[in-house]
């Protein structure tokens, strides 16, 4: 045991010799130990209130009392330290009720100074060890009260935000693993009466997981209530999040709107697990894989906001969910799996289901320790299409329009068409599902010009992961030689007595040949775009050199 000079041990010595009390004061304190003489238990007592004390050798025999008396009122004061019991008695009945009481050993006298030292030296050591424990202690405790605070602010901040209350046929639940959750569920009705509903699964667990979500809540609640397309919507949650998010980051999400007038459903999924379209038996009809990447994982001129429409002919109910309902492990690491969802999906409905799947997740994993954030939604179709749709067009304008913009050099990256665009056939009679394939449209004819035309950079190049990385490095570096001779034009109109968009793009870069392009491949990393534009349009029209592109939707 080591101490320094200036700061010694301090013993306190409760002996009623004299004699004896100095031999063993002048022994310690050429151990480097500071030592108090007691000769009674008053004294000792006396001492006890003024002295900081680290460790004390007690005589069993005293003129006012025996010994062990004194550890009743080192209790009532909460004195913890160290106490040797010295005594020239070895009765095994007086050993066992000082031990009861405190006491840390015994030495039987005469004592051997040497083995005095040893038991001193391990008594100190410990009780030095047992303060540094206790200020750990204290000093965590203290972050932890910080930090539940924290977190209660936080959580009080994340629920405001995240508040929602859904339409009646929306039936869902969410199983946290943490305090904060990273799946959240939202919904709202737009202007014209759609239902938009959105489930999201943020990257890890926890606070993390849940400050992704909050971009997400704002963007849904102000673009929904603004009657904005999903295009648009997953669009601009992307952008966001790829901007404001670190790069490990990303919000997995699935979104639905059910068109109320055309008896549609629009769906648009990133990274999460297939929807289910369900019969009245609760039989699946359709699902709907992921085609997408997670909100926050691509830049905005490579994310695919296009959606699919399916129609909801034949169509009970919807039921989606998050990858930690299918991947829930039981005690033998097995999965809950799709096979168990489709049983429960075919034996229950609405209310019933919620609640019959939580049972069958908790009978699955007793422990409910859940190793992810578990998140599922049952859409009653039929409830949501008996209600009497609000009139579509009466915050819209009738009436044809012309948007022509027209960019040059560097403002070719730093504009937004699409943002602009999308906020004007907001504000028009147009269908919501031409909206969602003129925005898809325009987002890949405006990617083909700026990435090929303009900057020049092959599509071939994004066929493997390698050459993706490549292609995002030259894009990078040509951008940085834009000029005024770099030009973009858009025309945009539209046509509403034939329920027409008639959109050209026009670029100042080479061109190209089509009918050299050879043929996409579906599962291709490039090629897929002209394909896409060429599916959903009417008309397409790639006039020489071929940068030049007129298209025609309906």
């Amino acid at each position: 045991m080591t101490e320094t000079a200036a700061q010694p041990n301090t013993v306190l010595i409760v002996e009623d010799s004299k004699v004896y009390s100095m031999m063993l004061s002048e022994f310690l304190q050429s151990k480097g130990l500071r030592c108090l003489l007691a000769l009674s238990l008053a004294q000792a007592r006396d001492l006890l209130s003024r002295q900081k004390v680290d460790c004390m050798l007690l005589d069993h025999h005293l003129p006012d009392g025996v010994g062990e008396s004194l550890l009743g009122f080192m209790a009532e004061r909460n004195l913890n330290i160290p106490v040797l019991m010295v005594t020239g008695d070895d009765a095994g009945e007086l050993m066992q009720e000082c031990f009861k009481h405190g006491v840390s050993d015994f030495m039987k006298k005469p004592i051997n100074l040497e083995l005095l030292w040893l038991k001193l030296s391990r008594f100190l050591y410990m009780h030095k060890l047992h303060h540094h424990v206790q200020a750990q202690k204290l000093e965590l405790d203290k972050l932890l009260d910080e930090k539940h605070r924290e977190e209660r602010l936080a959580r009080h901040v994340y629920e405001h935000l995240a508040e929602n209350s859904h339409h009646s046929a929306i039936h869902h639940n969410l199983l946290s693993s943490s305090y904060f959750s990273g799946d959240l569920l939202l919904s709202r009705q737009s202007p014209s009466g759609n239902l938009l509903i959105m489930l999201v699964d943020a990257t890890g667990h926890g606070l993390a997981a849940a400050m992704c979500i909050l971009p997400v809540v704002s963007i849904f609640r102000a673009m929904v209530g603004k009657g904005c397309s999903l295009s648009s919507l997953a669009y601009e949650m992307n952008r966001k999040l790829f901007l404001d998010m670190p790069g490990d980051r990303f919000v997995a999400a699935v979104m639905l709107e059910i068109d109320v007038h055309r008896r549609a459903v629009h769906i648009w999924n990133g990274g999460m697990p297939e929807v289910l379209l369900l019969d009245d038996n609760g039989q699946p009809l359709q699902s709907v894989a992921s085609s997408n990447m997670p909100l926050g994982a691509l830049e905005a001129h490579q994310f695919d906001a296009s959606v699919q429409s399916i129609s909801l002919d034949g169509v009970s109910a919807i039921f989606c969910c998050s990858d930690g309902l299918l991947e829930c492990p039981d005690d033998q690491d097995k999965w809950f799996g799709r096979e168990d969802v489709l049983k429960l999906l075919a034996q229950n409905s609405n209310e019933a289901l919620v609640r019959e799947l939580e049972s069958a997740l908790e009978a699955h994993r007793p422990s409910k320790d859940w190793q992810d954030d578990i998140s599922y939604c049952f859409v009653d179709i039929g409830d949501i299409l008996s209600q009497e749709p609000p009139d579509p067009n009466a915050v819209r304008v009738s009436g044809e329009f012309v948007m022509e913009l027209n960019l040059c050099g560097p403002q070719i990256l730093a504009m937004d068409p699409l943002a602009s665009l999308d906020k004007i056939m907001n504000q028009t009679s147009m269908d919501i599902e031409l909206r969602n394939k003129a925005f898809t449209v325009c987002a890949e004819l405006v990617t083909n010009a700026t990435d090929h035309g303009i900057l020049g950079v092959p599509s071939s190049l994004k066929n493997d992961a390698d050459g993706f990385l490549v292609y995002l490095d030259k894009r990078q570096e040509r951008a940085a030689s834009l000029s005024e001779k770099d030009r973009l034009e858009i025309r945009f109109e539209w046509k509403p007595l034939t329920q027409e968009i008639h959109l050209s793009i026009r670029d100042s870069g080479p061109g190209y040949d089509p009918s050299k392009l050879v043929k996409a491949n579906e599962l291709a990393l490039s090629g897929r775009g002209l394909a896409l534009v060429k599916k959903i349009c009417r008309e397409v029209d790639c006039q020489p050199p071929g940068n030049f592109t007129k298209v025609v939707l309906s």
